[in-house]
């Protein structure tokens, strides 16, 4: 390959990488009814990681705007039995501290705060179904990001290749 290349290489390496961490939640018609399969080994750290003691707690009985928002921008408002964690973020980069993320998700990159909502579980997504994946909202637009892996439509497994290790969890949602 010549060096004149390079450059576009790396580009088109950066738009793959940050193509395959976001997804827009989609009807579950457009993923095969044969994706069920078990999940393999798991994938969230969320059990054994304490919770952020700097981080508060949202309580579903008395939801702010925002949460309440958050919760209905990631389809989330009516099935929080799903939500492992969730919690407002001052910095958007401090996500990786709670999630596997590669650290340059675009959705990471903003200025301002970001609600930061953690699942439990499988969510069929556009590009197949994600187990644990991670739902950020700001400015009143909400994006899907792949933190424990996904099963593609050809029933291939896709572990998520972050090499960052979260080292808390969010906050669980209180009554």
């Amino acid at each position: 390959m010549s060096w004149h290349r390079l450059p576009a290489v790396l580009a088109f390496a950066a738009v793959a990488v940050i193509g395959c961490s976001a997804s827009a939640a989609v009807p579950s018609s457009s993923v095969p009814t044969d994706l069920v399969k078990p999940t393999p080994t798991a994938s969230s750290d969320a059990g054994t990681l304490p919770v952020d003691p700097s981080l508060n707690a949202v309580s579903l009985s008395t939801l702010s705007d925002g949460a309440k928002e958050a919760l209905q921008l990631c389809g989330l408002l009516d099935s929080t039995s799903l939500v492992s964690g969730m919690a407002l973020l001052d910095r958007p980069p401090d996500a990786v501290k709670y999630a596997r993320f590669y650290g340059i998700e675009p959705a990471l990159q903003i200025d301002g705060p970001i609600w930061m909502i953690t699942t439990k579980g499988s969510i069929v997504l556009r590009a197949g179904k994600y187990v644990d994946p991670t739902c950020v909202e700001a400015n009143h637009e909400q994006a899907w990001l792949s933190t424990g892996g996904r099963w593609v439509a050809d029933g291939t497994w896709e572990p998520n290749g972050s090499p960052t290790k979260p080292i808390f969890r969010l906050p669980p949602l209180e009554p």
